[in-house]
């Protein structure tokens, strides 16, 4: 895939000229993939927190529910990268789970780090549920 952007600002304008080309699941994943390649520093096997959280924001926005939870919980998160296999997976999570999270599979082969994810929104979810009832 080739999108004539050389920086995060031009993909910011461009991905509003895709909308139409990536409405079909399968151009989105495709699209989604590319901007991993599109993203991290050129010679790197992963992506930078940063660069993660910024590229995320642009391309799962209004796609992914728990979009903003995520990128707050990897800011927080110790870790410096992001692996590819977490990058592809982390958008069949945000196309195959709810927003509450009801039907996660906790026995289901995710990255750890999406497993956190969870324990950590579930954690919140606990404490709001809690507060509520306050």
């Amino acid at each position: 895939m080739s999108l004539g952007c050389d920086s995060v600002d031009k993909l910011r304008s461009r991905v509003a000229q895709l909308d139409n080309d990536i409405r079909q699941p399968p151009k989105f994943k495709e699209f989604y993939q590319y901007t991993f390649t599109f993203a991290k520093d050129a010679g790197a096997k992963n992506l930078g927190i940063e660069d993660a959280i910024r590229t995320w924001k642009i391309v799962l926005a209004g796609r992914f529910g728990l979009l903003e939870d995520w990128c707050t919980f990897v800011a927080q998160h110790d870790r410096r990268s992001i692996t590819r296999d977490t990058w592809n997976l982390l958008l069949d999570f945000a196309l195959t789970i709810s927003s509450d999270l009801s039907n996660y599979d906790d026995e289901g082969a995710w990255p750890i780090l999406i497993d956190e994810f969870v324990e950590w929104v579930r954690a919140k979810m606990q404490v709001s549920a809690a507060s509520a009832m306050s």
